[in-house]
């Protein structure tokens, strides 16, 4: 046991199935600092976890590839004026590229700062 953090094991077969994010945990340990937690908690103790940036993570996730591809349609066919179906597909796949490495690239840098996770006790 830490004296400036906590240790917290996920049971994702258990209470942690009706969660959303149960299949994005990839980790089955989280480890947060006890000055970002408001309460005290005893080992064993059941808690839940609750992520508030659901909605804009899924966004950054699901939603900018599929722009991303769709803008690549587009801007070949508009702005480059190509007709040809398949250059067309193959500069969405670049694009969608482009925006798996913007995905990348975002969750590289904000997953060194933190995150608000509501922790609350089960009673």
């Amino acid at each position: 046991m830490s004296l400036t953090h906590y240790f917290i094991s996920i049971d994702s077969e258990g209470d942690c199935k009706g969660c959303g994010m149960s299949g994005v945990c990839s980790s089955k340990t989280i480890e947060l600092e006890k000055t970002s937690v408001t309460e005290n908690f005893k080992v064993g103790e059941k808690i839940s976890l609750q992520y508030e940036k659901v909605i804009q993570t899924s966004i950054i996730v699901y939603m900018l590839p599929i722009a991303f591809f769709f803008l690549g349609i587009i801007l070949s066919k508009w702005l480059f004026h190509i007709e040809n179906e398949i250059i067309q597909f193959l500069n969405a796949m670049i694009a969608t590229g482009l925006a798996l490495w913007l995905v990348h690239y975002i969750n590289n840098h904000f997953s060194e700062s933190k995150f608000k996770v509501n922790i609350k006790p089960i009673t």
